[in-house]
């Protein structure tokens, strides 16, 4: 499956989070590639909002600490890999647990662990288009319908 958006705003980029929040279920882990200020954090928020009714504004970035956990109907583990030195570091870490926790996996940076990460994936790559976001959601072993 590959889907290609383009998206006009933040709210259009966070609409289409919450969208695919909607279709995601437990286990689920998604890998979101893409420059700096493309807009991962704005998708991410609307996917965790749709999946558990999580504040969208108390979602950050967690760059300096790698992953943030919020507990909402289903638990959600949002990833910065920004300054992850490779698979390796995230393994040591013991962060692969989270990938079978029950919850939502929501990569920044998922390049950083390509090696390692789990064929059943949703990858979303976000580059920016003028002054739109292009946004293509790929997934090989998902099904997720728009």
């Amino acid at each position: 499956m590959k889907i290609e958006f383009i998206t006009n705003s933040a709210q259009e980029t966070f609409d289409l989070g919450a969208s695919l929040g909607k279709r995601v279920h437990s286990n689920s882990l998604i890998a979101l590639h893409g420059e700096l200020a493309v807009g991962k954090t704005t998708l991410i928020k609307g996917v965790a909002h749709a999946i558990g009714g999580i504040n969208p504004d108390e979602i950050n970035s967690p760059t300096f600490t790698f992953l943030n956990i919020y507990d909402g109907l289903k638990s959600f583990y949002h990833f910065d890999l920004y300054r992850m030195k490779g698979a390796d570091q995230f393994l040591q870490m013991g962060f692969d647990e989270y990938f079978d926790a029950g919850g939502i996996s929501c990569l920044e940076w998922a390049e950083r662990i390509q090696a390692i990460l789990p064929q059943r994936r949703i990858d979303i790559f976000l580059e920016h288009h003028g002054q739109s976001r292009k946004i293509i959601i790929e997934s090989e072993h998902e099904e997720i319908s728009f």
